[in-house]
């Protein structure tokens, strides 16, 4: 059987056959020759990266780290990796849908306090209470000559958007004052709205004019048939915003 040389913790130069090794010599110095491949075991242990503190990033050189090991909660297609390295969901501002009703007949009304204006109304089920809800609306108002008409924007049955009390006043979202028969009045508004729920929320328009005066909409007041007289289209458009 071969020798090997070693140096053992105190003493130096002794013969120590490799069958004389064992297991254990962490307290030995091989200073020649070799130990046979059976002092070895057939399959070496797994190696762990516990002690692997001082490990580059950059010596990465293949393969991906999984998207659960980058940062805490679910990983998809809708979220981003934030700098606290949590898993979030897009905000700030995020568009979460879009309703539009678009009213392409007339209407024509006597109202002398706000009655709605037929198919100017849509409604939207908010996702979350803290979202937002921004409407829009472009509408087309004429009136008896000579009348004031009101335009007002409803939330359910709670009026928005509106100016301040003001004595005898109308508070409205909108106003227009007609001194000609063929006057037509482009009225158009945008409010950020906060419902604060989840259930569905209507928003409509309604209309007041004075008493003895009619208010139209779509057409002007005498609305003669001609090319020169129009007819037009009105829109209520809501879309909610993420909070």
């Amino acid at each position: 059987m071969a020798q090997t040389k070693v140096k053992t913790k105190g003493i130096t130069d002794t013969n120590v056959t490799n069958a004389k090794l064992g297991t254990d010599i962490s307290a030995a110095k091989l200073t020649a020759g070799t130990v046979a491949d059976a002092r070895f075991p057939a399959t070496l242990p797994a190696a762990s990266g516990v002690n692997l503190t001082a490990l580059n990033a950059t010596n990465l050189g293949s393969g991906t780290v999984p998207t659960a090991r980058l940062g805490t909660g679910t990983a998809s297609s809708s979220v981003f990796l934030a700098g606290d390295n949590t898993w979030a969901a897009a905000g700030g501002g995020k568009i979460g849908q879009v309703l539009q009703t678009v009213k392409t007949d007339t209407f024509s009304g006597t109202s002398t306090s706000y009655a709605d204006i037929t198919g100017m109304s849509v409604a939207i089920t908010p996702a979350a209470t803290s979202s937002k809800i921004l409407v829009l609306y472009d509408i087309k108002f004429s009136m008896t000559n000579g009348y004031n008409a009101q335009l007002g924007l409803i939330r359910d049955s709670t009026q928005i958007y509106l100016g301040d009390t003001a004595s005898a006043r109308t508070r409205a979202s909108s106003s227009c004052w007609s001194s000609g028969t063929n006057a037509v009045f482009n009225l158009s508004g945008q409010y950020l709205d906060s419902p604060s729920t989840t259930s569905a929320t209507t928003y409509k328009l309604q209309y007041n004019i004075e008493t003895a005066g009619t208010c139209y909409v779509g057409r002007s007041l005498a609305d003669g048939d001609g090319e020169s007289m129009g007819r037009t289209a009105q829109s209520i458009t809501v879309m909610e915003v993420l909070a």
